[in-house]
């Protein structure tokens, strides 16, 4: 049944991957997520957050498409997003998804170079998202999704000035985030910038 819902050419990326079961987090995201809503994912650590970002990404934007970004990805540090990075290759291999991960140690010029001649999601730090639009590197007209993984972390008081300069620069689309507890700073969050706001729960 939980395949019945995915693309076929994903379903063979995960087959290959021996992932057969889905966690509990993807049974309960993955219909909303496709639905289009806007939606806050509560799930505890190492209960699959991550792989669930990368199947419902896939999901919707499905294949490669024009030269500007339609899925942005903020996540906590440069590791995680490294991680999340080799799970797209992995789970999209049978796409011709392109995929970004800013690099701490790559020129803004550089990067607004890889990114200009096409990239379909792009992934980063607050910080280092917030510079590629102050450097007016990316193209956030076209962009479907924006997506925040471990939400409860990286929407802290100390970031939530460029958090919000980030929010209000997005157009309107899908906003995606995912946590292990709802804190009092993603409640701000979501009463100022999402819509209509779907929560999904998963205790294992």
């Amino acid at each position: 049944m939980f395949k019945d819902k995915l693309h076929p050419h994903l379903v063979s990326s995960l087959s290959a991957a021996e992932i057969v079961n889905p966690t509990e987090i993807q049974k309960v995201s993955i219909p909303k997520i496709k639905s289009g809503a806007n939606v806050l994912c509560i799930a505890p650590e190492k209960s699959g957050k991550t792989s669930s970002i990368v199947i419902n990404v896939i999901q919707r934007l499905d294949r490669e498409l024009n030269d500007v970004p339609r899925a942005i990805i903020l996540v906590e540090n440069d590791e995680r997003g490294l991680e999340m990075v080799e799970l797209f290759k992995m789970l999209g291999s049978n796409t011709n998804l392109r995929v970004y991960c800013v690099k701490p140690k790559v020129s803004m010029q550089k990067q607004k170079e890889i990114i200009y001649f096409g990239m379909d999601i792009v992934i980063g730090t607050s910080k280092q998202i917030n510079d590629l639009f102050s450097f007016n590197a990316i193209n956030i007209n076209d962009l479907k999704m924006f997506i925040i993984d471990d939400a409860d972390l990286v929407i802290k008081s100390e970031r939530i000035v460029v958090i919000n300069r980030i929010a209000t620069s997005i157009p309107k689309s899908q906003q995606i985030l995912f946590a292990k507890v709802e804190t009092d700073k993603i409640s701000r969050f979501i009463e100022k910038y999402m819509e209509n706001v779907v929560i999904v729960e998963s205790i294992v």
